[in-house]
């Protein structure tokens, strides 16, 4: 009865050192996602912002690197040619720019976005007395077209 006793206590005490040991691992394993989720965020974040700062520091190799995507995405969505004159010569030419329409709208918005939000510090930096807005929104528009 004295071996089926000690038995039965080695039993316990292996199976509590097997539960610490695996809520000790399911610790560690959580700190370490937590770190990999806090660096997966802090990396995204910081090419979301270089990102921006590309875009307005260089406003045209964004636009036609943005005419260029719709270009390419145009062209991969296009469907079968068709036999017909009209289709042909009419209809798929239209279809193919659309990657280029889009694109060109796509610079476009980016464009008058800068335009608008130069337009609207230069206001804001005036104040509220309305003198030398117009010059300042000028100037603004005169910079943003650069």
């Amino acid at each position: 009865m004295k071996t089926i006793t000690e038995l039965k206590d080695k039993l316990t005490d292996a199976a509590a050192d097997l539960g610490t040991g695996a809520m000790s691992a399911a610790q560690n394993l959580q700190s370490h996602a937590k770190d990999a989720w806090g660096t997966v965020q802090e990396q995204t974040s910081h090419a979301v912002h270089e990102s921006v700062a590309f875009a307005r520091k260089h406003p045209a190799t964004t636009a036609l690197v943005a005419c260029g995507v719709g270009l390419l995405a145009g062209l991969l969505l296009k469907g079968r040619a068709p036999a017909s004159f009209k289709d042909r010569y009419i209809m798929k030419p239209l279809h193919q720019s659309r990657g280029l329409l889009l694109g060109a709208l796509i610079a476009c918005g980016t464009l008058f976005k800068r335009t608008f939000s130069h337009a609207e510090h230069a206001t804001k930096s005036v104040g509220h007395n309305g003198k030398g807005v117009v010059k300042t929104v000028k100037r603004a528009i005169r910079k943003a077209a650069r």
